[in-house]
């Protein structure tokens, strides 16, 4: 039995829409950042202390994620996820207005907690369809993620320019995010026809009593003693670095480095997110020539390249093709790592949850110590220590297999 056409079609797009919903949110509320630490009067380092507090919200759903999407479905995680989202933002919102740090930082927690279960939630249901339409499909709805990111960017950029109210602004994100996703989710694949697309196994081999095992209990345990899955997941944890910071710092990078304004910072962060848009939807014609091992070391080191370029760049025309490469170098890791971890549809979810909660962790150091760094040296010179651990990328890439010329049936029959 498998999953109908119509079907695992409808939750393509239905997973495609929600990556692109998560990449809107994120980005419009990421471009009002400047004025939130103006409204707060945050300097780097606490801006960095705030966002450390925050990941802990993270650290609640992220490694749950897998066992919950198992138990509820990822239509209810989903849900659940995007409303605690929504209530984060509209808390940041409201402490950023009444000038609170505490409430503010509150929202910081509730939104990292409902982003954390909302994305990974997306990135166990993407596996999953990859599975059912059997072809590479992980980085073209990650490529939404880089849409809505850019969408939202642009937003930010013409609310900032008209001096739309910041309430106004993150109180309709936040009820237009939760319309828009709870409706999208209730196409997502569920439980039963996940099942359906599960490879069968060589049941005289003893591969089948052990897929058999799998389905019931441990899936996660079992993960995390994969080797290669836990070297995946490190190598998108250091390559998460590379966007994690310029969701974070590029805005205030430009403005505070290159005296860019508020709206002429959003807009270098829309011409990062664009440049990630372009690679993500050229990836599989690039991974089909190359390999992804090959693709993924080639763009790690347009990061590291671009990252420099942004930290020391002597004129902002130089800043911004810094910008251009970094995008580049940011936009393949998280996808591909997904994609290399999709083959089986009874180990997605639990490969990939791993991967979310190693992922993270870039999420714990890389704030606080870029808000360290950055009062002494400044946002732009702190950037270049990222470029550290995308080295260490470049090294784990070859754990992603070249899957150039084998089918994804062929790939699960070999997990």
């Amino acid at each position: 039995m498998s999953v109908p056409h119509a079907r695992s079609h409808a939750a393509l797009r239905a997973t495609g829409f929600v990556c692109a919903c998560l990449g809107f949110g994120t980005s419009a509320w990421l471009s009002r950042l400047p004025d939130v630490r103006d409204a707060l009067s945050l300097t780097p380092a606490m801006i960095g202390t705030m966002l450390l507090i925050a990941s802990l919200g993270s650290l609640l759903t992220l490694p749950t994620s897998g066992p919950l999407v198992t138990a509820i479905g990822a239509r209810a995680s989903g849900r659940i996820g995007v409303s605690i989202w929504a209530i984060g933002v509209s808390c940041a919102g409201a402490g950023a207005l009444h000038a609170s740090i505490p409430l503010a930082t509150l929202g910081l927690v509730l939104l990292a907690a409902g982003n954390g279960l909302w994305g990974a939630t997306m990135n166990i249901e993407a596996g999953l369809v990859q599975a059912a339409v059997r072809r590479t499909v992980v980085p073209i709805i990650q490529a939404m993620y880089a849409v809505g990111m850019l969408s939202g960017a642009l937003l930010g950029a013409l609310a900032s320019q008209l001096g739309l109210p910041l309430g106004v602004h993150l109180f309709g994100l936040a009820a237009l995010e939760l319309i828009a996703c709870g409706t999208a989710v209730g196409f997502y694949l569920t439980k039963e026809e996940v099942a359906s697309i599960a490879p069968v196994k060589d049941t005289d081999s003893g591969e089948g009593e052990e897929a058999s095992s799998k389905k019931t209990k441990g899936l996660t345990r079992v993960a995390w003693r994969e080797k290669q899955t836990v070297l995946i997941a490190l190598m998108v944890m250091s390559a998460g670095l590379v966007e994690g910071a310029a969701n974070d710092w590029l805005n205030l990078s430009m403005v505070d480095g290159y005296g860019f304004s508020t709206a002429a910072a959003s807009a270098a962060f829309a011409f990062f997110l664009l440049m990630m848009t372009i690679m993500r939807f050229a990836s599989p014609r690039l991974e089909a020539r190359l390999g992804a091992p090959a693709l993924l070391r080639i763009t790690f080191f347009g990061a590291v390249v671009g990252l420099l370029l942004v930290a020391f760049a002597p004129h902002h025309t130089l800043a911004v093709a810094g910008v251009a490469l970094w995008g580049i170098g940011a936009s393949l890791g998280f996808p591909l790592g997904i994609s290399a971890l999709s083959t089986d549809p009874v180990m997605t979810p639990a490969r990939v949850s791993v991967l979310s909660t190693v992922n993270y962790g870039a999420a714990l150091i890389g704030p606080p110590l870029l808000g360290i760094i950055a009062d002494h040296i400044g946002y732009h010179r702190a950037l270049a220590f990222v470029a550290l651990p995308v080295l260490l990328a470049i090294v784990l890439a070859g754990q992603v297999p070249d899957q150039r010329g084998r089918t994804r049936t062929d790939i699960a029959l070999d997990d």
